[in-house]
């Protein structure tokens, strides 16, 4: 690894619309001492000459084409090609502030993790501007970290605003495949978990540096599938995980509470009409409920919703339920 070079990791897949304000934020950058891995995944459009063309004569821009294996595996091609102290990933359809590396590397000191907030822009936003670092808190020890992602409250459960050490990614199961291939979504919450297992500080910044995008077609916004129930294969690793550790067992529960939630409300919207899996999530979301209630998750009319959730799911879906 090279001290204070930055890997910053892109998982590209069909994202030609997007391509070119992504490698513009990273043209922009104020700090320069980095490398963009570019992992095109099998694109069936135009993304991959686009990638050619922008970063023709940028020896820092590295470019490498594999057959589609999905987003976990791009990333853990892009882990097995950085040569950076520190790895950042970005999505290939979202921005960069210009001064996002610069403010992260100088914010991380000896923590093993930087954290920061996003802006979440519409699909057809270009903008990406400078942000300034407004206040700063540090949490040092690994049971208050964990718990900090697991409410989701502060450090949020996307993997994009986070700056890693390269050193502590080598220590996950099965580097450099830190992510799970079977896990298709919450693929991020997994290696952020399993990440944190090995952090012993963590600083969270109040600076808007990342810039989402939030557009019809991604993965988070995608119709339901039967793949997105492979999110209960992390929460099942997390309760494993965590079944000696009380008080990050309860989040981990309240979290799996949340997912259930959430995929029952999908499946509402949806044809699925599986009901052994349908009635499974149904039980697991009133069997984690009271850890739901009891954890600070979100303010307590938020966490009024389990109780208010739990007949009307029931009413919706128990036609589809056995």
């Amino acid at each position: 690894m090279e001290k204070n070079l930055i890997s910053v990791i892109v998982p590209c897949y069909n994202t030609e619309k997007f391509l070119s304000d992504c490698v513009k934020s990273l043209d922009a950058q104020t700090y320069k001492n980095f490398e963009v891995i570019f992992v095109d995944d099998g694109s069936t459009d135009g993304t991959l000459n686009l990638l050619n063309a922008l970063c023709n004569g940028k020896e820092n821009y590295k470019i490498f084409h594999k057959e589609n294996g999905g987003v976990s595996s791009a990333r853990n091609f892009g882990i097995a090609h950085a040569n950076g102290e520190f790895v950042q990933f970005l999505d290939s359809d979202d921005m960069l502030a210009p001064n996002y590396l610069e403010t992260m590397i100088n914010s991380i000191g000896e923590n093993d993790i930087c954290i920061c907030k996003f802006h979440s822009c519409k699909e057809n936003s270009h903008s990406n501007k400078s942000q300034k670092a407004k206040k700063e808190k540090i949490y040092t020890d690994n049971t208050s970290i964990l718990c900090q992602f697991l409410s989701s409250k502060i450090f949020k459960l996307g993997m994009a605003n986070k700056f890693y050490r390269h050193e502590i990614i080598k220590k996950m199961p099965n580097y450099p495949n830190a992510f799970n291939s079977e896990i298709s979504y919450g693929e991020d919450s997994f290696f952020i978990t399993n990440y944190l297992m090995f952090c012993d500080s963590a600083k969270w910044l109040n600076f808007k540096g990342y810039y989402y995008r939030s557009r019809k077609g991604s993965s988070v916004h995608s119709s339901f599938s039967d793949k997105k129930l492979s999110i209960f294969k992390m929460h099942e690793s997390n309760l494993k995980t965590f079944e000696n550790n009380e008080e990050v067992l309860n989040y981990a529960k309240a979290f799996y509470c949340y997912s259930c939630v959430e995929m029952l409300f999908r499946i509402y919207a949806n044809k699925y009409d599986n009901a052994e899996k349908i009635t499974e999530i149904y039980q697991n979301m009133v069997k984690y409920a009271p850890a739901y209630k009891k954890a600070k998750l979100c303010p307590w009319y938020i966490r009024r919703l389990i109780p208010l959730s739990t007949p009307i799911i029931k009413m919706l879906l128990h036609k589809r339920m056995k």
